[in-house]
């Protein structure tokens, strides 16, 4: 399968609620080139893509066909999914994805920039102040580990939606991210994503998407471990109703918006998925896709979901312009 873009148009200025820092417009670089720019910035460690590929078939395990696993994963999902891999499991996470694609000698080349941010720490001190320190679990329970940023640049292939051609890793400050901005909240904030737009009525979601990785995901530790949908198949249904992705051939093929010029790897689909934030084992997501023409705002899918009694219970809703404290 192949990544198809949809070319159009795309001023700078509208990209600037869902873009990170820009990464400039370094010219003329080949593939190689802006693939090392991209994962090279100050504090990222490079990663070796062969480990990361043999860490991902062990979790799809074999495929009884010519055809591997992966051939149809997204370079959204395979983020996601290379980010839990590589990282100590956590139940209590915000995770902000920022995606950009610039065409390079004709390849479609996908940058992407993972932050995942542990609230374990905050939630338990807004616990604290609520309750008391008496009576409220240890460190452990809510759980400790660092704030940690990848970056990923894929690229399709014949055999492959998203060949990983370099990667990189670095640590995130509490200081750092408490000032970060993650859509309009700041990365710590356990604000939700209620008041941030006029969000529709929520539709129900009938069924999970099958994936050739595991939809659902332990979560929790000791006797409160529980299942839930994995932030990879949660970025993939957001897609599907954002109509950039759909079923094809036994699998699904993504259609990603991208843009003519300028030249830039700049994010403009972001993704941000909060993980069990409240009381109960469940996340809230949202993917944001931006002005690409004059004519649409920016676009918003949000999908709610958990597992209860081993069955998936999601909504979505849809939200256009920008997200804003209301």
């Amino acid at each position: 399968m192949t990544i198809a873009s949809i070319i159009r148009i795309c001023p700078a200025a509208v990209l600037l609620a869902i873009a990170g820092p820009s990464e400039g417009r370094a010219e003329p670089l080949s593939v190689e080139g802006a693939a090392a720019a991209y994962v090279t910035r100050e504090g990222f460690e490079r990663t070796d893509p062969g480990r990361l590929d043999a860490d991902m078939a062990r979790l799809l395990g074999e495929s009884d066909s010519m055809v591997g696993k992966d051939v149809d994963i997204s370079p959204i999902e395979r983020a996601l999914l290379l980010v839990d891999l590589e990282e100590k499991p956590l139940s209590r996470l915000r995770y902000v994805l920022r995606y950009g694609q610039q065409t390079i000698d004709d390849v479609d080349v996908s940058f992407i920039d993972v932050a995942r941010y542990n609230l374990g720490p905050v939630l338990r001190l807004d616990a604290i102040e609520a309750y008391g320190a008496e009576n409220v679990a240890g460190a452990k329970v809510f759980g400790v580990g660092p704030h940690v940023e990848w970056r990923f640049v894929t690229q399709p292939t014949a055999k492959l939606a998203a060949l990983v051609l370099s990667a990189s890793r670095r640590e995130i400050s509490n200081g750092e991210a408490a000032a970060r901005n993650c859509l309009p909240r700041t990365c710590l904030s356990l604000d939700t994503f209620d008041d941030l737009a006029e969000w529709t009525e929520p539709q129900p979601l009938a069924e999970m998407p099958q994936t050739a990785y595991p939809a659902t995901t332990s979560s929790g530790v000791g006797d409160e471990i529980t299942q839930e949908i994995a932030p990879a198949a949660q970025a993939l249904e957001l897609a599907i109703a954002a109509k950039i992705a759909a079923p094809k051939d036994g699998g699904f093929l993504w259609t990603i918006p991208g843009r003519a010029a300028p030249p830039s790897p700049d994010p403009y689909v972001v993704v941000v998925i909060d993980r069990n934030l409240g009381q109960e084992t469940m996340s809230d997501a949202v993917l944001g896709i931006a002005k690409l023409d004059k004519d649409r705002d920016q676009r918003w899918v949000r999908l709610s979901a958990g597992v209860f009694d081993a069955l998936p219970v999601q909504s979505i809703f849809r939200a256009t312009g920008s997200l804003t404290k209301r």
